[in-house]
């Protein structure tokens, strides 16, 4: 793809993310905050984990200082994660509660595969769809933790 196909795809990703944050519910959004810069922290960190080890590579990105991927790991990423949680079928079957989960998980892997495979936006070097299937659950089920641990008094809990 061209490189001004690629900051097109950036651009429509920041303006579908920020419009995401601005329809979170007024009674929640306390709590979507508090998931957000949970998210964000951990994904910067396991980020440049991934980076600084040569398993993966953003050729194409916002920032050439970083060497990670601004938008998935400060903006996607946690905007998924906000409603991933704000969402939870917390009353529901276990069952339920891991279909959900997958569902997400595999959105998400299967939209970087498909950048990965048609754009310079991420290129896998010594990693796979597999790993990020992974690496996502991790984070979506390390924030669900977050939120049952921490933000319990907060409403729609």
């Amino acid at each position: 793809m061209t490189d001004t196909m690629e900051k097109c795809i950036l651009g429509a990703v920041y303006i579908v993310c920020l419009a995401m944050l601005a329809f979170v519910p007024k009674q929640r959004r306390r709590m979507a905050i508090a998931i957000y810069l949970f998210q964000e922290t951990l994904a910067w960190i396991m980020g440049l984990l991934v980076v600084e080890y040569g398993l993966l590579a953003y050729p194409v990105r916002e920032l050439t200082t970083m060497r990670t991927s601004f938008v998935f790991e400060f903006l996607a990423l946690p905007t998924t994660s906000v409603y991933y949680n704000l969402y939870y079928p917390e009353s529901r079957a276990l069952y339920v509660r891991v279909v959900y989960t997958v569902a997400c998980v595999a959105a998400v892997t299967a939209l970087e595969l498909w950048l990965e495979a048609n754009t310079d936006l991420v290129e896998y070097i010594r990693w796979s769809g597999f790993w990020s299937f992974v690496t996502i659950t991790l984070s979506l089920v390390l924030s669900r933790l977050y939120c049952k641990l921490f933000l319990r008094g907060l409403p729609s809990m």
